[in-house]
């Protein structure tokens, strides 16, 4: 498993995109930052 800014790209593949994209197909607007930026870096 890999890791990439604090993730695992496992996670994001198996978990995050398929959460992503349920959330859009309800309507929402999706801004998908990807696997190499987390919440914190992006605040920092």
């Amino acid at each position: 498993m890999t890791t990439t800014g604090g993730w695992s790209v496992s996670e994001y593949t198996e978990v995050e995109q398929p959460f992503l994209r349920q959330l859009q197909a309800l309507g929402w607007e999706i801004i998908d930052q990807g696997h190499g930026e987390s919440i914190v870096d992006a605040l920092a």
